[in-house]
């Protein structure tokens, strides 16, 4: 009885164990994983204390909920509730904190966001140790751990703005110097930083490796790999989430996700600069599968495409395949023209050396070579292995009845049985490949339905997403010159917005006819019976809001947002489908104030506090921090007015407007001020513009030049205006020629804006030739045309003074002694101011020159 008794009280009273949860019964094959799952509480008091704890943090009284918190875990230390629940509060008291930037915060505040930062993580790291089956806690303990590192990243930013940026440290203690020190310096933070990321990389592995889910984990996990330099790794994540789907019509979930693929245009744009760095010979990347690839693929690897795929991928994600089916089916025909010419896949190496780290695929390539597959090219292969077939068996019928051969005779037969054996070898062949094109058949229409055609994808994204990614892929597409793909990225952005409209439209009518129907006495449920105006398809987003049906309903109109307006102008002068149209908007742009002439210009930072990330930040800020001013858009935009050269009315136009900006900018900042001491940006904007006026006034020049055998007043009217634009590049090349023409006295070599001035400047010397060429058949000397002749001669000579280092040679010992420039009459010019490197720099041009006159009249190319 008594021991019955006993098993009794041990049912109704299960053991407790150290650590204040319900003890379990492990014996049984059914509970050995139970352990490592979320047990309850074995005492109704200390579940009541961590309830009333979570009531007191939603209360908003944090500190007292740490407080009973503690209590509880004292009690239950093994209970992993408790630490869960505590990673919470010291995620709320972190969001009270966050309101403030990090630069107006005293030392004490910092150190306060970065030790709560640290226990949430502390807490969910012991939560997720004690609940290892739980995915969500890894996840959070990795959050966590990023929210940490981004913290040190702010205070990185911050200390490179200043060389004492944390001043007023009031708190001298030990413990609090072990926290945050402000006299630390960057080095120390920065060591925080990356130890922290590789926390966070660590805690999503564990999430990972218990298979959750979605793919929020797996892109967190390649996120982080990113960070941490680990491309391959994430591009192998990025490759498994696109090949995985559900079913064999349906998509993966990455497909359907813009930020995944965001982020993997991220990781194109980290690969690019890695290519551009070890291109440089700067790289400092020490993962040893990395260099391998590097070291054959750097200079063809087309990441930019790439990056434009994915960024067109994460707008159909957003916006929907019905929004941009155009756009998608251009992506597919511009990556299937790219495959045709380039192969160059980021191979996957495991180890192997230096000759065959690329001879292996990603696993990215068969899913491109499948997607660029069609049944034009089977139908070819099939045909092409018919003729073949026949033309090898007809050619030995051929042979056979020239050998004359005995019917019935062993010769015979044995020229009949090798006949046979072809057919039979062309049949075999021919079934493979009719089998061949049959699996290929398959797996593209597997690939057509993964790619929406038979399963597009809904409306997803908010108006501010569609509107952001749509900018930052106009952006890319006006930086590669792939204007016709921006103008697809507007017309899908138009067709999202009347697509919410038309939402919006359904959504207030049914509201009304709810309302009218109510009014009546009718049933105000109506909205929920079947056969209703109701779509699937019309699940309320985040920003499904009346005040911006007027902005969709005027973006459908033709009415753009301001960014979008401008990028749109280049890309209607690129496509010159519209040119137009495209010039009269473009100069309606450059005449608003509200555009600036360039960037405003940021602050260079403490040079103290740069890092090796200094470059990675510059990198970045040039591919995605795009100022749209009217330098950006004109110097974006002169390649097309270039283009568009040969009709003198349409260069006029453009001419006009180009200098007209330069006197903006001259008045404004002065043009020597921009080419000598403002930003690289700036710098090359202004150097474009300037080149594409000197070329368009050069051809306007050239197009002008009458005949030699006819030659009226007219004529020497246009020619005195060729002269003249002549003479207008020549003195801007004066003008300029000390901040351009800047050799490397080393080796003589020069920078791209050197050798630019030198092609116009020879141009224009042509020119000039060719009207003295006139002169000599015509009198034109009493005209004004034969004074602005001289004029522009005298201008090239002080030119190519310069460029001829006249008197500045360093390996210069003779005196000019009356023959330097100003002595200089008529071409061609004296030597006897040339010393020897003069004179053998003479001979070798001379002999170039030469070279060029036999090509040219040879045909060779």
């Amino acid at each position: 009885g008594s021991r019955k008794n006993k098993r009794s009280r041990e049912k109704n009273h299960p053991k407790l164990s150290g650590t204040g949860l319900r003890k379990i019964d492990t014996s049984k094959t059914n509970n050995q994983r139970a352990i490592l799952r979320m047990r309850d509480f074995a005492s109704k008091k200390l579940a009541k204390q961590h309830s009333e704890a979570l009531g007191a943090h939603i209360s908003g009284m944090s500190e007292t909920a740490v407080l009973k918190l503690r209590d509880v875990a004292e009690s239950a230390p093994g209970a992993h509730q408790v630490y869960s629940s505590l990673g919470m509060v010291f995620d709320g008291m972190i969001l009270s904190t966050e309101s403030e930037e990090l630069v107006q915060m005293s030392p004490r505040q910092i150190r306060r966001r970065l030790v709560l930062a640290k226990k949430a993580f502390s807490s969910y790291n012991v939560a997720a140790a004690l609940c290892k089956r739980d995915c969500v806690l890894w996840e959070k303990a990795g959050d966590a751990a990023v929210r940490v590192a981004d913290l040190y990243s702010e205070i990185l930013d911050v200390s490179e703005k200043s060389p004492y940026p944390f001043s007023g440290d009031d708190d001298k203690s030990s413990n609090s110097k072990r926290e945050f020190d402000p006299a630390s310096g960057p080095e120390r933070w920065r060591e925080d930083r990356d130890s922290w990321f590789e926390k966070a990389l660590s805690a999503y592995q564990s999430a990972d490796s218990l298979k959750p889910p979605g793919i929020d984990i797996p892109c967190k996990l390649a996120k982080a790999h990113i960070r941490n330099g680990d491309y391959i790794d994430a591009l192998s994540i990025f490759t498994d989430l696109r090949l995985k789907a559900s079913g064999e019509r349906s998509r993966s979930s990455m497909e359907g996700s813009f930020p995944c693929w965001l982020l993997y245009a991220e990781l194109m744009l980290r690969i690019g600069f890695q290519c551009e760095q070890w291109n440089a010979q700067e790289s400092k990347i020490d993962k040893n599968t990395f260099k391998r690839w590097l070291r054959k693929h750097s200079k063809t690897f087309d990441w930019k495409g790439r990056r434009i795929q994915a960024l067109c991928l994460a707008l159909e994600a957003a916006a929907g395949t019905v929004s941009c089916a155009k756009l998608v089916e251009w992506m597919r025909n511009h990556a299937n023209q790219e495959s045709n010419s380039k192969g160059n896949d980021l191979a996957v190496d495991d180890g192997e050396t230096k000759d065959d780290a690329g001879d292996h695929e990603s696993p990215e390539t068969a899913l491109d070579k499948s997607c660029h597959t069609s049944r034009r090219d089977s139908q070819k292969k099939l045909n092409d292995t018919v003729a073949k077939n026949n033309l090898e068996l007809e050619q030995f019928d051929v042979t056979s009845k020239r050998m004359k051969l005995v019917e019935g005779s062993i010769a015979y037969n044995n020229r009949q049985s090798a006949r046979s054996a072809i057919i039979e070898k062309h049949r075999t062949a021919m079934r493979e490949l009719v089998r061949q094109i049959a699996a290929d058949e398959s797996l593209r229409s597997h690939v057509k339905n993964c790619n929406g055609e038979d399963n597009p994808l809904p409306l997803y994204g908010t108006y501010e997403t569609v509107l952001d990614i749509s900018l930052m892929l106009l952006r890319e597409c006006v930086q590669l010159q792939l204007f016709d793909c921006g103008l697809l990225v507007v017309e899908s952005f138009v067709n999202y917005s009347s697509e919410r409209l038309q939402r919006h439209d359904r959504k207030m009518r049914r509201k009304q006819e709810c309302e009218a129907a109510a009014a009546n006495g009718g049933d105000s449920f109506s909205y929920d019976k079947i056969g209703s105006d109701s779509s699937d398809d019309d699940e309320p987003l985040e920003d499904d809001d009346d005040d911006l049906a007027e902005a969709w309903r005027s973006i459908s109109r033709g009415d753009l947002p301001f960014d979008m307006k401008l990028l749109n102008v280049v890309c209607l002068l690129g496509s010159g489908t519209y040119y137009y149209v495209a010039i009269n908007l473009l100069e309606q742009v450059m005449s608003l104030s509200d555009v600036s002439l360039f960037a405003p210009t940021a602050h260079g930072g403490f040079s103290g506090a740069t890092d090796d990330g200094s470059a990675w930040r510059k990198f970045s800020q040039r591919a995605l921090e795009i100022s749209l001013t009217k330098s950006y858009l004109l110097s974006s935009a002169v390649d097309a007015l270039v283009k568009k050269r040969n009709d003198l009315s349409w260069t006029g136009r453009a001419l006009r407007l180009i200098k007209s900006h330069l006197k903006a900018v001259d008045g404004k900042y002065g043009l020597e001020t921009i080419l000598a001491e403002s930003t690289e940006v700036n710098r090359e904007q202004t150097l474009k513009i300037m080149f594409a006026m000197m070329n368009l006034l050069l051809h306007c020049a050239r197009l002008r030049l009458p005949q030699i055998d006819d030659l009226d007043a007219q004529d020497i009217k246009a020619m005195e205006t060729a002269v003249s634009e002549v003479i207008t590049v020549i003195k801007f090349i004066i003008r300029v020629k000390s901040i351009i023409w800047l050799p490397d006295y080393a080796d003589w070599s020069l920078p791209q804006s050197a050798a630019n001035t030198l092609g116009i400047l020879s141009e224009a010397l042509s020119i000039l030739v060719e009207v003295s060429s006139i002169a000599k058949y015509e009198p034109i000397a009493g005209h004004a045309a034969g004074e602005s002749l001289q004029a522009g001669l005298a201008g090239a000579r002080n030119v190519i003074a310069t460029v001829c280092q006249t008197g500045r040679s360093p390996s210069s010992s003779t005196a000019l002694e009356g023959h330097g420039p100003n002595s200089w009459q008529t071409f061609p010019l004296p030597n006897k101011w040339q010393d020897a490197l003069h004179i053998s720099m003479s001979v070798r041009t001379y002999n170039l020159c030469t070279a060029c006159c036999v090509s040219s009249f040879s045909g060779w190319n």
